[in-house]
């Protein structure tokens, strides 16, 4: 009887490997790495844990809380691992919860290491098992994106553009203050014959009309660089790869004023 078990089950085994991919075999084994060889006998407090625990599983499984009965069973033999027929128990409890992979990790578990005789439907079982685990979809682990430069250059478009309108007004204000001073002048066109202010004024005018076009050039320069970072340089990716990293500085001397940016792009 014994002979005919063996070689029923190993039959039965032998088949089911056929189909069992690598990823499922190493899936099975990471499950029954969580539950290492049995090592020291429990304490007293532990054993009487365990049984505490084991009580309240049955409790769970009756009511059909199989997840929780399960949870409650692994904990059990956390307490105490010299029962190792507590695998069957979780076996059951991950067969019913519709987790095949997990369900076949504990009925191994259980012909490893639970002294015999063991019932005569684990071997079939775990062959069905192992089919249905084997069609299980693998887990996908999602990646998440993110933009490397995050919201920098819309940082940079924004005070490009800021920039930009600060020159546009100081143009128009030197401009008008140009004007009004010529207007003063025997000979506005040629700004000849000008009272002292109004001459002045006029230099003050075009000195600021020339500022706001250098602002107003620069800012617009610094804009399109935010364009571009953001559309060219700044795609999604996944996280695991490292980001660039960017340093935005205001720069102002007497021939400029703008942002100077430090960086390292992809």
């Amino acid at each position: 009887m014994t002979h005919r078990w063996l070689t029923g089950l190993a039959a039965l085994l032998f088949s089911s490997a056929l189909t069992f991919s690598a990823e499922a075999q190493d899936k099975v084994t990471k499950l029954k790495s969580q539950y290492p060889l049995c090592t020291k006998e429990p304490s007293t407090a532990d054993a009487e844990a365990a049984r505490n625990t084991h009580k309240a599983a049955l409790e769970a499984y009756d009511r059909k809380e199989y997840d929780k009965a399960a949870r409650l069973w692994t904990e059990a033999y956390g307490f105490d691992c010299s029962r190792p027929k507590v695998f069957l128990n979780l076996g059951e409890s991950f067969e019913r919860a519709g987790k095949q992979c997990e369900a076949l990790a504990m009925y191994e578990l259980y012909l490893e290491r639970a002294p015999g005789p063991h019932p005569d439907d684990i071997p079939s079982k775990i062959a069905g098992l192992r089919t249905q685990c084997a069609k299980q979809p693998s887990e996908k682990t999602e990646t998440k994106m993110e933009r490397p430069l995050g919201i920098a250059p819309w940082i940079i478009l924004g005070s490009g553009g800021a920039i930009a309108v600060a020159g546009a007004v100081l143009v128009g204000v030197g401009v008008t203050q140009a004007s009004d001073a010529a207007d003063k002048c025997e000979d506005p066109e040629n700004r000849t014959g000008c009272p002292t202010t109004a001459a002045e004024d006029g230099e003050a005018g075009e000195t600021m009309s020339q500022v706001g076009q250098g602002l107003l050039y620069g800012g617009a320069g610094v804009a399109v660089l935010g364009i571009i970072l953001q559309f060219a340089v700044n795609g999604e990716r996944p996280v695991s790869q490292e980001a660039a990293g960017i340093t935005v500085l205001p720069v102002a001397t007497p021939d400029y004023a703008g942002l100077f940016v430090v960086g390292r792009f992809e």
